[in-house]
């Protein structure tokens, strides 16, 4: 593990808890001091990436090293209420617009925000602020607040939301926009935004159905607080002791429960689901492909998590685990999976981030204790920026006029020479990145001179066999030359024959 500042981005001024990647070169961290007067803000704060680099007048060269540096561009004030979660999505399928929709828990609320377009913001940055003090506007969002809505009422004082997720119902930009919230009074309520969307003046609850904002039929009060909701293709799980399966586009119908079998019930038994994620390997969408993260029930000194592979089948309905592995001797905190799927992020109570390939869980990367408290949030980073618009796209650009996708980017992101890049956030107040390398490739001249050694080498040993095989020929060769001219000793007479009748007449 290197230095634990080389993979420091930036550090907040508040405590991290949810993390949000927004657009192809931003984040959004959302924490602060909660209603308590401590002093510490209550914020949601936006960050533009990108490398540590100067322009040196004199010599006319820029001198850029590969660290990233996370800068302060926005900061949104969010009041008396701290953001413990958060999810984003782009409103429109033009990137290069700057229109988001952004959700974030606060107590027992849930506050909507939007963006309208990009504009420049003059706030320095967050790591160096003495040296940035004159450094040109950073590129940020205009924020809007629309409103803020009751999602959780549990009686008392820790009534809170605990997860939101914003989702559409198909793949179409134009499907209506939906949000899932869940809390500690043990419902999933399901929420349309359209309204709000078109009439910001709208200040109570949606105008909902049946579907788009009660909450789901059939919903038992969880014997847990719920920690997670995941949503993929109209499915949503949700964490209790038990994992469920829920069907969003039957009105809340639930598909079944995990675990099933007998293995997998002992498992469960000993271990709880602590995070569930939907991954995109299975391109056809007749089966669910998701991860789940397991930590003790019972915490003890030797601590162990593991990571499940799992398989829904939406015909059959029955769903099995494909592969069980442990992750590490760590509590997990957080789980991620990219959005290829091929690659399973972790954070731990313990601080460290760890990279897994997803359909084999092989320990890509371990970075141990690179924060110095539990992880809070983890987020992947875009391999490719598509928001420039008009520019490095293959295929049809006039698409995008239409209400078809505009063609592919191929325009590389901020961590594209990279397999994978990651920001993490804890409570101690640092942004790291953290990137998984590709594999170590040898250049031509390398493989030229290795393959000259090699030929060297070859040719050497070959000469020493044949020398070898000559000095010993020329060794038989003298022997016996010496031999043959040494006088040979005669050979001994041979003795007389007596006759026995001879013996007998002496």
């Amino acid at each position: 593990m290197g230095p634990r500042s080389n993979r420091n981005a930036a550090i907040c001024s508040i405590p991290s808890y949810c993390l949000r990647g927004i657009g192809c070169r931003h984040i959004l961290v959302g924490g602060g001091g909660g209603s308590a007067k401590t002093g510490v803000p209550n914020q949601i704060q936006l960050f533009l990436l990108g490398y540590d680099s100067c322009f040196d007048f004199k010599s006319g060269r820029c001198e850029s090293s590969k660290q990233i540096v996370a800068n302060l561009s926005d900061v949104v004030d969010t009041g008396q209420f701290a953001s413990m979660n958060m999810d984003c999505i782009a409103l429109t399928n033009e990137p290069y617009s700057g229109q988001f929709l952004i959700v974030a828990g606060q107590d027992e609320f849930c506050a909507l925000y939007e963006t309208k377009h990009f504009a420049l913001s003059e706030t320095e940055n967050s790591l160096d602020s003495e040296q940035h003090l004159n450094s040109p506007p950073s590129l940020s969002f205009q924020f809007q607040e629309l409103l803020r809505i009751e999602t959780d009422k549990h009686p008392g004082d820790d009534s809170y939301q605990k997860c939101v997720r914003l989702f559409r119902v198909g793949s179409d930009h134009r499907a209506p926009l939906k949000m899932a919230t869940a809390g500690t009074d043990g419902y999933v309520r399901v929420w349309s935004i359209a309204n709000v969307l078109k009439n910001v003046m709208i200040r109570k609850k949606f105008d909902r159905s049946p579907f788009d904002g009660n909450q789901l039929e059939g919903t038992p009060i969880l014997r847990d607080v719920t920690p997670e909701l995941e949503i993929c293709s109209g499915s949503a799980a949700v964490d209790d002791i038990d994992t469920v399966l829920w069907d969003l586009s039957d009105f809340g119908k639930r598909i079944t429960d995990l675990p099933m079998s007998e293995n997998e019930r002992a498992l469960s038994n000993k271990f709880k689901v602590r995070s569930l994620r939907f991954t995109s390997l299975n391109k056809s969408g007749t089966d669910l492909i998701f991860v789940t993260a397991h930590n003790q029930r019972i915490r003890s000194s030797k601590e162990v998590s593991f990571l499940c592979l799992w398989m829904f089948d939406r015909h059959k309905g029955n769903c099995h685990i494909i592969r069980t592995k442990m992750a590490c001797k760590e509590s997990v905190s957080c789980l991620e999976v990219s959005e290829c799927g091929y690659f399973t992020l972790i954070g731990t109570m313990g601080g460290s981030v760890a990279f897994f390939d997803t359909q084999s869980f092989s320990s890509l990367l371990f970075i141990r204790e690179t924060h110095s408290s539990f992880v809070t949030a983890l987020s992947f980073l875009p391999q490719r920026s598509c928001d420039v618009k008009d520019l490095g796209r293959i295929g049809d650009i006039t698409m995008s006029m239409s209400n078809l996708p505009a063609g592919r980017c191929f325009l590389p992101g901020i961590c594209a020479n990279y397999r994978c890049s990651v920001v993490s956030v804890s409570v101690d107040r640092t942004i790291q990145v953290h990137h998984l390398p590709f594999p170590a490739q040898n250049s031509f001249t390398a493989f030229i001179f290795r393959l000259s050694v090699l030929a060297s080498a070859f040719y050497l040993n070959n000469i020493y066999c044949r020398q070898s095989i000559y000095n010993i020929g020329k060794g038989c060769s003298v022997g016996w030359t010496s031999m043959s001219r040494t006088t040979l000793p005669p050979p001994v007479a041979e003795r007389p024959k007596v006759l026995v009748g001879q013996l007998l007449d002496q």
